[in-house]
């Protein structure tokens, strides 16, 4: 075993079967009669086919990407989000895992789960085998088993906002489909929307943060907050994206000085970390919408940015899900469609909307909150400004890896890794 993957897959599988049931699966004396695990062997085959494999065709993935543009050499940051009708450029890359060498005129890519299926994203770059759509071809020339190929495809987005996961698998044509694994791309449809926020979006010359206080951009997705222990962090879409490091619990304010430099200060009036930018009387710093943080001169010249630009933008962006992380009072996720949203509100109140009314509230109006903890232990924790827990979900002990979903059918869930539910509103239906 090459990899810590697969040992772990082995590990956790301990099964071995008698003698008799191996010689049945490898022969008697096979190498493998003495340490044979059937589960491993199982699961290993079914995913990746056989590394001894008889089988003229199939397939292991070897990984897949989004992009923007048809060049693609723009990476969509995160979940896929396009407007109607936009077209977005992908990416598969594919091992040949059976006996057989791989050709462009016959191994292609098809829709599947059912195979064959009509596509909302089909594309008329997409062709065709007797009248059925192919979306690629084999980009190589012939690939040779244990090769690595690439399936380059285009997906033309419905017209109907949503959120949207469309399935593909290889095929022979001609011959037969490959082993399926469930491929697939996941992607939201989703209108452009303005800015929604306009207050607390940069530090004007000589103006101050305090470390009870943040930043937030105008389209509500970044963040420019002092942590706990001490660092500077931007959060972009509830993930921590740039951030000075720990600087010690004493750090107490960032100032954007007259003399153009940002610099954060602790209690003792120490200067911890700065941007260099001195030198530059009037200087600003902005949170934009592309989710950089710039400090810009009175020309508007760039002087220090945190480069952590965001494709799309954050006003073509749509957050459904809050993985591990934090959402600030004035943030909120939708579903794409925009017509349900949780938000924390600025009275300290998370709130589940619909169209038309509220669905579900902590109650926690008028409290001073400070932020919506999804953790990693699996808790959903809402904290006041001295971190003492408001309201939580109680699900503490079933993560790691849950996440915060706002579903398309009105319900809010707390799913792990595996997509099991472990909390809910119970607003599945309402509207």
């Amino acid at each position: 075993m090459q990899n810590q993957a697969t040992a772990g897959l082995y590990n956790y599988t301990p099964y071995q079967p008698n003698q008799a049931a191996l010689n049945n699966l490898y022969g008697s004396g096979d190498a493998c009669s003495a340490y044979g695990n059937r589960n491993f062997w199982r699961i290993y085959i079914d995913w990746f086919g056989s590394p001894t494999s008889t089988t003229p065709f199939a397939w292991a993935y070897e990984g897949q990407q989004a992009y923007s543009d048809p060049a693609r050499t723009k990476l969509f940051t995160s979940v896929p989000t396009v407007a109607p009708g936009a077209s977005y450029y992908m990416r598969l890359k594919a091992r040949n895992m059976g006996t057989q060498t791989w050709n462009p005129s016959f191994l292609h890519l098809g829709t599947s789960r059912p195979n064959d299926r009509t596509s909302q994203f089909a594309d008329s770059s997409w062709t065709s085998y007797q009248g059925v759509p192919r979306p690629a071809q084999l980009s190589e020339s012939s690939l040779a088993p244990g090769q690595i190929g690439t399936f380059d495809f285009v997906l033309k987005a419905p017209n109907a906002t949503g959120s949207y996961t469309e399935y593909f698998n290889l095929v022979a044509d001609g011959q037969a489909w490959l082993n399926d694994l469930g491929f697939s791309f996941t992607v939201n449809v989703a209108s452009p929307v303005g800015p929604s926020n306009t207050s607390n979006t940069g530090l004007s010359s000589g103006a101050t943060l305090s470390k009870s206080s943040f930043l937030l951009s105008p389209d509500s997705q970044s963040v420019l907050a002092i942590q706990r222990d001490g660092s500077l962090t931007l959060f972009a879409n509830f993930s921590n994206v740039w951030s000075t490091g720990p600087l010690g619990t004493g750090v107490d304010r960032l100032v954007m000085q007259a003399d153009g430099n940002l610099v954060l200060y602790n209690t003792a009036n120490q200067a911890l970390w700065s941007s260099n930018t001195q030198g530059n009387p009037g200087a600003r710093l902005a949170l934009q919408t592309d989710g950089n943080v710039v400090v810009y001169s009175t020309s508007n010249a760039a002087l220090w940015a945190t480069y952590t630009l965001h494709n799309p933008d954050h006003l073509s962006y749509v957050n459904t899900t809050l993985n591990t992380g934090q959402l600030y009072p004035g943030q909120s996720i939708n579903t794409a469609d925009r017509r349900f949203k949780l938000v924390l509100q600025a009275d300290g109140n998370l709130v589940l909307y619909s169209p038309t009314k509220v669905l579900w509230a902590t109650g926690t109006d008028s409290k001073q909150v400070s932020l919506l903890g999804m953790q990693g232990d699996g808790n959903l924790v809402l904290y006041d400004q001295s971190y003492r827990s408001l309201w939580s979900s109680q699900t503490a002990g079933y993560g790691p890896l849950l996440r915060l979903v706002v579903q398309q059918d009105g319900n809010l869930v707390l799913y792990n890794r595996f997509n099991v539910p472990y909390w809910n509103t119970e607003t599945a239906g309402a509207q």
